[in-house]
């Protein structure tokens, strides 16, 4: 993939199926799960470099094949087809661990979150964002019970409450 293919990033359109008040980025959407997975590094003395970068490509394949909406991913899924397979190349990205892995699902999950809730409309945009809270809590229940107390107090009642996290 070339530089200029991964500068696309901020044309690339998310939420396709979903309406919202305004259109978010792939370059959008990566930028903040990439702070989000920082903070949750940082806040559970993980050394956040390889997690962040992990984050900012942790959707490139979009740039080629689009931002496929969750049901038609599942879909594919369940006939067979594995949607990253329609991407030629690979950009290379950091090797993580279980739990660093769990922080950048975490953070793809949140950041999604606050944009629905922020920026969500409707029935549709509201049933999403419910199915992505369910999502959060089992991704937290893969934590330690003392990750899970730090979590839930810096980042995720902040948000509930619209306070500022970082």
């Amino acid at each position: 993939m070339s530089i200029q293919d991964l500068l696309r990033a901020s044309a690339v359109k998310r939420w396709t199926i979903v309406d919202t008040t305004r259109i978010q980025t792939l370059a959008d959407h990566s930028y903040g799960v990439a702070v989000l997975a920082h903070e949750i590094a940082s806040l559970l003395r993980i050394d956040p470099v390889s997690i962040t970068v992990a984050a900012i490509f942790h959707d490139i394949d979009e740039i080629i094949i689009g931002d496929l909406p969750s049901p038609t991913k599942a879909r594919m899924r369940n006939k067979g087809i594995n949607y990253y397979d329609l991407c030629q190349e690979e950009i290379p990205t950091p090797v993580l661990s279980t739990t660093e892995l769990n922080i950048l699902t975490l953070a793809d999950k949140i950041e999604a979150y606050v944009f629905l809730r922020d920026h969500g409309c409707g029935n549709h945009a509201a049933q999403v964002q419910s199915k992505i809270e369910i999502e959060i809590d089992e991704v937290i229940s893969r934590f330690k019970d003392s990750e899970k107390v730090l979590i839930m107090h810096n980042i995720i009642t902040p948000l509930e409450n619209g306070d500022h996290v970082i």
